[in-house]
């Protein structure tokens, strides 16, 4: 890997309409155009060309929605140990993340979507990227 591969940017955002912010985080980019963000809180993030964004992650505290008149549909899924959510914007962004009942994370797959993450385990949807 490059030094022109590796940037201490915390933003990654892909052509097909996903959006990633990280305070504090870098970005290694990679030559079929998809990016890898790694967060300081021991946070990862894939950004892939067409949009797609998987992430594992170490705690879930808060999941802030920038404007809940954007969400068409939030489904929620629990078992005894986790609960899962899945959030359908406007103009096509999808967000789903599960977690364990005590708030650590475990992993989210988003499309479409502007994301921004926080400290201590703060996520702000801002909806669908267009």
């Amino acid at each position: 890997m490059t030094d022109e591969q590796t940037k201490d940017s915390s933003r990654a955002t892909s052509p097909n309409g996903s959006f990633v912010d990280i305070p504090g985080g870098k970005r290694t980019d990679f030559p079929d155009g998809s990016q890898l963000i790694e967060g300081p809180d021991g946070d990862k993030y894939i950004v892939s060309e067409d949009g797609t964004i998987n992430g594992t992650i170490p705690e879930i505290r808060q999941v802030q929605i920038g404007d809940l008149a954007q969400v068409l549909r939030h489904e929620v899924v629990n078992t005894p140990d986790t609960t899962s959510h899945t959030l359908h914007f406007i103009g096509g962004g999808v967000f789903s993340f599960l977690h364990h009942r005590d708030g650590r994370g475990m992993s989210f797959e988003a499309n479409r979507i502007t994301l921004r993450t926080l400290p201590n385990g703060v996520f702000v949807i801002c909806g669908s990227h267009l």
